[in-house]
């Protein structure tokens, strides 16, 4: 069961009202406006859907699909003709620079502090999201936003709420879940989805929102 659930099965059991699990995020103008001017400013006047990659996870690097990985996935969607955008937190900075390394297509970087209003505001416009098993994956999912979500040592079942407009991809060893925050072995739960399985995905939902 979802933790979601069970906690708030506890605060309705105290008499709070059962307002159901749907999530919501707001934006407000100004941060609307600073997500235009950080877009304008690295593709003016581009009008091409925007695709998200978030390749950083804060519970540990078990759930760190390779940067070359989400590297090949950028690619793929850039020459779809998305405008690539790679999201993370300012202590992600570095991931997020190995796979902007990695890629042969131009992406935006945005993990500058005090950006987090930004990045909902991004995260709003685009038509797919790309990440592991994180909080950007929540975020996506307040605004209806696609998301291909890449599961490794964790298990879907204790978040399976509101995924109408999730695909959750997972790679069939029998050691996951581990819910360890290093692998001890040789992270085969993340290797082994291979970048095709999630360019595919990701494709399907960008030509689907067009």
């Amino acid at each position: 069961m979802a933790r979601e659930r069970h906690v708030l099965g506890l605060v309705e059991a105290v008499g709070a009202p059962a307002l159901g699990t749907q999530l919501e995020l707001f934006v407000t103008p100004e941060e609307e406006r600073l997500a235009q001017s950080v877009l304008a400013e690295h593709s003016p006047g581009a009008a091409a859907p925007l695709a998200a990659i978030a390749p950083g996870a804060s519970y540990g690097p078990s759930k760190l699909w390779p940067a070359q990985s989400f590297a090949r996935v950028g690619d793929a969607l850039a020459d779809a003709g998305a405008r690539v955008v790679l999201l993370g937190a300012p202590s992600e900075a570095a991931l997020v620079a190995r796979v902007r390394a990695a890629m042969r297509s131009p992406a935006i970087e945005l993990t500058a502090p005090g950006s987090l209003g930004v990045l909902k505001a991004v995260l709003r416009r685009s038509r797919v999201l790309v990440c592991n098993d994180a909080g950007a994956r929540h975020v996506a999912v307040a605004f209806g936003v696609p998301c291909v979500v890449i599961f490794g040592p964790t298990s879907l079942e204790k978040t399976n709420l509101n995924l109408s407009r999730v695909q959750a991809l997972f790679a069939d060893v029998h050691c996951r879940p581990c819910y360890q925050r290093t692998c001890p072995i040789d992270h085969r739960c993340m290797t082994r989805i291979e970048p095709e399985r999630v360019i595919a995905a990701a494709l399907a939902s960008v030509a689907a929102g067009s």
